[in-house]
């Protein structure tokens, strides 16, 4: 009996320590999932994103849910939402840098009256882009990138009214940022200039950071007439290959994919403030 019992101790000690070791695990598990929910917050917020909050939605898989707050007083996305939105993308999809890797997210967007206007989830695959993409390093400053794709691009008629590389200094990273706005005189011309400005724009970001030693990791695109109202506003995440856009009805189309790629899931995207047609999905990195 005493035998037995002898036994029947250090086994229950064993059993007790594995349950121990095992809460243990999973509680460091939440609070680091916790951690990744509120730093991927933190970075929204430092970039001036209007970010509501950030929210685990589930454990196993970790999900989230992301919170935008839009300047929309109706039920059509503002314009800026399409910068905001692609920052929320890559922030979400970048996460494994600095914590824990997603399985999905949720991304939503709410007018001033707090009505949901857009929300799309989105699934990250091991294989995706940006699941393997590793920060990248930068050769030169930030005027010589400019010089550098202010040298390649063919404006084809549109006027250069704007052409800056800036910092993004985020995930770990020393990532250049690209800004360009180009200009003409109506639609019509705009159009004809399009298809080699864009084609030589398209080109320069598959080739610059090879090629010139720049680290662009997002370039953000505006093409507006001369009374300043935007005809396309485009966004590339070169690192996660991905893309957003909007463009106002019959601009020059023939450089993004047809049929566009539906969202995953949720609400359809409400139309653009201002006239704008309904935002496209992020794509996958395709082009002429």
């Amino acid at each position: 009996m005493c035998k037995n019992r002898t036994i029947r101790i250090p086994f229950l000690i064993a059993i007790g320590i594995l349950i121990l070791i095992s809460v243990f695990g999973v509680v460091i598990q939440v609070n680091a999932q916790d951690q990744s929910a509120s730093d991927i917050y933190v970075r929204l917020a430092q970039k001036g994103v209007p970010v509501l909050k950030v929210s685990t939605i589930q454990r196993l898989p970790y999900k989230i849910e992301i919170d935008l707050q839009s300047a929309s007083q109706s039920d059509r996305l503002a314009l800026e939402d399409n910068w905001f939105m692609q920052l929320a993308h890559r922030e979400a999809a970048l996460a494994y840098r600095i914590g824990l890797r997603l399985t999905s997210y949720r991304l939503n967007v709410y007018n001033s009256t707090g009505e949901l206007i857009y929300a799309v989830e989105t699934y990250l695959h091991p294989d995706d882009l940006s699941q393997n993409s590793q920060p990248g390093k930068t050769v030169i400053d930030n005027q010589s990138a400019e010089q550098t794709v202010n040298a390649n691009l063919q404006l084809a008629g549109l006027t250069l009214d704007e052409l800056a590389v800036i910092q993004e200094d985020t995930l770990g990273s020393n990532g250049q940022i690209l800004l360009i706005q180009v200009s003409g005189k109506d639609l019509l011309d705009v159009n004809g200039s399009l298809p080699k400005f864009l084609s030589s724009l398209f080109q320069l970001l598959d080739t610059v950071n090879p090629q010139h030693g720049t680290n662009i990791v997002l370039c953000h695109l505006r093409v507006v007439d001369p009374a300043g109202n935007v005809l396309l506003d485009y966004v590339r995440d070169l690192e996660g290959g991905s893309t957003q856009w909007t463009a106002v009805e019959g601009l020059y189309s023939d450089w993004f994919p047809k049929p566009a790629l539906a969202p995953t899931g949720g609400t359809p995207p409400a139309p653009i403030e201002n006239g704008y047609p309904s935002p496209p999905t992020l794509t996958p990195q395709s082009y002429p």
